[in-house]
C-alpha cells in the first residue's frame, strides 16, 4: 500500500512538473479570441487585455483568474487591433476605430475620409518635428493620418499598393539629433517613410515568399526589427539590407518585454522563442500545450499568455487561452546573459562647449546613455535606443549647462556598466 502510494506520490510530482501550460476562461460567449495584449514595456500595467471576433474585449489584472468585460459601448465587438495602457486603450474593429480613457465609454473616431473601416491599426506615429500623427490601417484600403484623433482621414498611400495595403502595423522613432521615420508592417512587405507618411518606400530588399507577409515592425533607433511568415529579420539601414535573425520561421507575434535583468524577446508562431540579445535564441518550454500554432500572445512580468490559431473545442465556448507562469518556461538564467560593454573617458575634458562620449557593446541590448548633476538628478538624455553589438561614438553640446562636474553613465538593459566624470569650464 504504502509503495503504491509513494509511486502515485511521484507521478503526481513529475506531472505538475511537467504540465506548465494551463487553460484559462474569460467567461465570453462563443466568440474565438483575436487578440492578446499587454503592454509589457510598462512594468507598471501588468493586466492583460483579450480581443475577441464578436463578444468584445475582456481584461485582466491578476493574471487570468477573473476576467472584466470592458466592451463598454463600442460599436463593433469584432476586435482586430488593441494599444494602450492603463485605461486608455486604442482599438480597431471590423467597423470602426474606437478610443477609451476609461474601460467604458468609447469614442467613435472612425470619422470621415476612410474607405475602409476594417481596421487593423490605430495609434500614433510621427511627424518630422517629432509631433503626434495618428494614424489608422485598413484591412485592404490602405493607411490613413490625420492630426486629430477622429480625423477626418486623409489618404497616407502615396507608395504603397498591392498587398501593401493591408496593414498589420505601424511604429515611429523620433531623435532630432539622428533620424526620425516611421515603418509599416503589411501583407506585401515592408515601407519606410522619412517624411512623416506623407510618402512611402517599400524596402523587401532579399525578402521573397512568406517573407513579405510581415506581422510586425519594430522602430529601435536605427536598428529596425520585423517578424514575418518566413523568419525573424533586422536592418541598419531603414531596409536597405535585410539580416536573417531567425530563419524559414512563421512568426505571428513578436513581442518585447521588459524584464529586471534587462529585455528579452519573444516569436510565437509555429515555433515558439525567446532571447535576451536577439542573436542567441532558446525555446520556450511548451510542455502541457497541445494547441499547436500560436495565433497570439502577451507577456507581462509573471506569466506568459498564448492562444492558438485553432480554437475549436467540444462542449465548450468562447475562445481558447493559455498560460504559464514565465520563470517556468523560459528558463534561461537572464542575469548571465548580460550584455558586456565598455565606456571611454569623454574628450576633450575638461570641455566648454562640445565633447564626444565613446563606448562599444560586445553584443545587442537596449542602450542608456545620459548626464547627471552632483544631485544625481539626469539632465540630458543622450542615447535611449536598441543597439547591436559594435563601437559607437555621440557628440554633445554642453551650451545649455553651467559650467561644473558632471557625471555620465551608460545603462544596457538594467545594468548599469559604467559612470565617468566629467568637467564643464565656461
Amino acid at each position: 500500500m504504502k509503495k503504491t502510494l509513494l509511486i502515485s506520490f511521484l507521478f503526481l510530482i513529475a506531472f505538475v512538473a511537467t504540465a506548465q501550460w494551463t487553460e484559462v476562461s474569460i467567461g465570453n460567449g462563443n466568440a474565438p479570441i483575436s487578440v492578446l495584449f499587454s503592454n509589457n514595456l510598462v512594468t507598471e500595467d501588468q493586466s492583460v487585455v483579450v480581443g475577441t471576433a464578436g463578444d468584445g474585449i475582456f481584461r485582466t489584472t491578476d493574471n487570468g483568474a477573473n476576467w472584466s468585460d470592458i466592451s463598454g459601448n463600442i460599436g463593433n465587438k469584432t476586435i482586430n487591433f488593441l494599444d494602450g495602457a492603463e485605461t486608455i486603450y486604442f482599438v480597431g474593429t471590423q467597423n470602426g476605430a474606437y478610443l477609451t480613457i476609461d474601460l467604458i465609454d468609447y469614442m467613435d473616431n472612425t470619422g470621415s475620409g476612410l474607405t475602409s473601416t476594417d481596421i487593423t491599426f490605430y495609434g500614433i506615429g510621427s511627424s518630422v518635428a517629432g509631433d503626434h500623427v495618428y494614424a489608422v490601417g485598413t484591412n485592404g484600403g490602405g493607411l490613413f493620418t490625420s492630426d486629430n484623433l477622429s480625423g477626418p482621414w486623409s489618404d497616407a498611400n502615396t507608395g504603397i499598393s498591392g498587398d501593401g495595403l493591408y496593414i498589420n502595423n505601424l511604429r515611429g522613432y523620433y531623435d532630432p539629433e539622428t533620424v526620425t521615420y516611421n515603418v509599416l508592417a503589411t501583407r506585401g512587405g515592408v515601407y519606410f517613410s522619412l517624411d512623416g507618411m506623407a510618402s512611402w518606400t517599400l524596402k523587401n530588399n532579399g525578402l521573397t515568399g512568406d517573407a513579405l507577409y510581415v506581422t510586425d515592425a519594430y522602430a529601435l533607433g536605427v536598428a529596425t526589427i520585423i517578424s514575418t511568415h518566413a523568419g525573424l529579420f533586422y536592418s541598419l539601414d531603414f531596409g536597405d539590407t535585410w539580416i536573417n535573425l531567425i530563419p524559414d520561421v512563421k512568426i505571428n507575434k513578436f513581442l518585447m518585454s521588459t524584464r529586471e535583468t534587462g529585455p528579452a524577446f519573444f516569436v510565437f508562431g509555429e515555433s515558439n522563442l525567446y532571447s535576451p540579445d536577439l542573436l542567441t535564441w532558446f525555446p520556450v518550454d511548451m510542455s502541457g500545450y497541445s494547441g499547436g500554432e500560436v495565433l497570439s500572445a502577451a507577456v507581462n512580468s509573471e506569466y506568459i499568455f498564448i492562444t492558438p490559431v485553432n480554437q475549436s473545442r467540444d462542449g465548450n465556448s468562447g475562445g481558447v487561452m493559455y498560460k504559464a507562469p514565465y520563470d517556468m518556461v523560459v528558463g534561461m538564467d537572464e542575469q548571465t546573459m548580460q550584455v558586456e560593454a565598455e565606456l571611454g573617458q569623454n574628450a576633450p575634458n575638461p570641455f566648454s562647449q562640445k565633447t564626444e562620449f565613446r563606448y562599444s557593446l560586445k553584443g545587442n541590448g537596449m542602450v542608456s546613455l545620459n548626464i547627471f548633476d552632483l544631485q544625481g538628478r539626469k539632465v540630458v538624455n543622450l542615447v535611449n535606443e536598441f543597439q547591436v553589438k559594435g563601437d559607437y561614438s555621440k557628440n554633445f553640446d554642453a551650451g545649455n549647462l553651467p559650467e561644473g562636474v558632471y557625471f555620465y553613465q551608460l545603462t544596457v538593459g538594467n545594468e548599469t556598466v559604467a559612470t565617468r566624470k566629467m568637467v564643464i569650464v565656461k
